[in-house]
């Protein structure tokens, strides 16, 4: 599947129950040509006894799934939380 990123940035991500976790705010590439695409970048909503974050989630964790190209994470958000790395502004 091909996707623009455009259509990516600013859309929720959700966990495999449909429950939304965050949104997906960037994209990370490492390395000279031809680049990879390592990492997505989720600001985390917050939770009721937390601040926000972000979180720099591998790529191969995420699926794309239609209607609206929902952006699926295949990690729960506590495992999120152990990955808090990032501030937000």
């Amino acid at each position: 599947m091909t996707i623009r990123a455009s259509k990516l940035l600013g859309r929720a991500v959700v966990d495999r129950d449909g429950e939304r976790i965050g949104r997906l705010t960037d994209l990370l590439f490492e390395g000279r040509y031809p680049a990879g695409l390592c990492y997505a970048l989720i600001d985390i909503d917050r939770a009721a006894d937390e601040s926000s974050y972000t979180v720099a989630v591998p790529w191969d964790l995420l699926d794309f799934a239609e209607p609206g190209l929902r952006v699926v994470i295949r990690v729960s958000r506590q495992a999120l939380h152990r990955l808090r790395n990032i501030p937000s502004d």
